[in-house]
């Protein structure tokens, strides 16, 4: 069976407060911690990560396989602001990029990528977006 997976880095995090953390604790089924390579920013109150080349840059995560991914999409498409409901730019875009779990692995996961320009943002730089929020507190 073909899965999609799905990785989370801000607001869609284990412990995160946000409704959509708990509609993806229903709906969505826990894989793995993993990283990906990008930078990422604080946008105002929740993250956004960018690509990198730098393969020392690393976002840290959480990995979910994705269930009823025809129900789920367009809620998180319109959570993140990539849905047909905001004009374009998008916020943000659903990406598929390689992953990197705690074991070596590496497979193929959605991603919403920052999508507007990062001049002026704050630049996270240990890349982990729930130690980034308990030091600001």
């Amino acid at each position: 069976m073909n899965h999609e997976y799905l990785f989370v880095y801000g607001t869609l995090r284990r412990g995160a407060t946000s409704p959509m953390d708990k509609l993806l604790a229903r709906h969505c089924e826990f894989s793995s911690e993993a990283f990906i390579q990008g930078v990422l920013y604080d946008i105002g109150g929740y993250p956004g990560v960018t690509e990198s080349a730098k393969p020392a840059d690393k976002v840290y995560g959480d990995l979910y396989k994705v269930q009823w991914a025809t129900q789920m999409w367009p809620k998180l498409d319109y959570y993140e602001h990539c849905s047909n409901a905001y004009v374009k730019p998008h916020q943000y875009a659903r990406k598929k990029r390689p992953v990197s779990l705690e074991n070596g692995e590496t497979i193929q996961a959605w991603v919403y990528l920052f999508n507007w320009k990062t001049g002026g943002l704050f630049k996270i730089t240990s890349g982990d977006y729930l130690n980034y929020l308990e030091r600001e507190r």
